[in-house]
């Protein structure tokens, strides 16, 4: 699915005033579609339609295997062979080790809880305060919590408060907070 059968979909649901997944559900009736677009978007579909419902029944773990099973994205790596792919595969083995201690703790090992875990969960609430250690992390990360030092790096007008911030004065307020 390239920019074009995308810029297509985004027409549409446009004129239909639809989501844009909405619109691949669709593809039969997008008519600016070529016939092997439309098989691509109805296969897609297709695909993620399983995966949700495989998401109610399986285990986060099984369900990531399942998406990596059927997309073929795991071959796809290994066949890539660059250090790229190595380091993404590396990252799939981090993220089912993530899973795997998810697991242990949780009873309901389902895809919503481990989202919701994962997303509250992040390295400053793991860390040790009696040890002395420097902490990197994006604005958005530190807002919100203390530190009795803070060092901002890269702090350039147009890099922060962003150049399109500064367009509204409701928007570069928020970006300054």
């Amino acid at each position: 699915i390239g920019d074009g059968t995308i810029a297509k979909l985004e027409t549409f649901a446009e004129k239909k005033a639809i989501s844009l997944y909405e619109a691949c559900l669709r593809a039969g009736e997008i008519s600016t579609l070529g016939n092997a677009y439309q098989k691509r978007l109805i296969k897609f579909v297709s695909l993620m339609e399983d995966f949700k419902a495989s998401s109610m029944k399986l285990s986060v773990d099984k369900l990531t295997q399942k998406i990596l099973n059927d997309t073929g994205y795991q071959e796809d790596l290994l066949v890539e062979g660059t250090i790229e792919a190595q380091s993404r595969l590396e990252n799939i083995q981090e993220l089912f080790s993530v899973m795997e201690e998810f697991q242990k703790e949780e009873s309901d090992n389902s895809l919503a809880l481990f989202l919701e875990e994962v997303s509250l969960v992040a390295d400053v609430d793991s860390m040790d305060d009696s040890i002395d250690y420097i902490t990197l992390m994006t604005f958005h990360s530190a807002k919100g919590l203390e530190f009795p030092v803070v060092f901002m790096v890269g702090m350039e007008e147009g890099i922060f408060p962003h150049a399109n911030s500064m367009l509204d004065q409701d928007g570069l307020e928020e970006e300054r907070r």
